[in-house]
């Protein structure tokens, strides 16, 4: 991860909260964020679709691979 994160302008104490609070979790396919701040993500294996729906239920793509 560290690595990964040297590539942005952080400060130390920054990275050092970053790694203190990092967390490496199996989400299941077709899991749903909804409202829910996971915080950074970084996929280490899968893929991830974003998207939000507006107010007559449509699907709108943000990111997809």
């Amino acid at each position: 991860m560290e690595n990964f994160l040297s590539h942005f302008e952080i400060e130390k104490q920054d990275l050092k909260l970053i790694q203190e609070h990092l967390q490496i979790i199996n989400i299941e396919k077709d899991f749903k964020v909804n409202d829910k701040c996971l915080g950074f993500i970084k996929i280490l294996k899968g893929e991830l679709r974003a998207f939000i729906l507006t107010p007559n239920a449509k699907e709108i793509t943000l990111f997809s691979p």
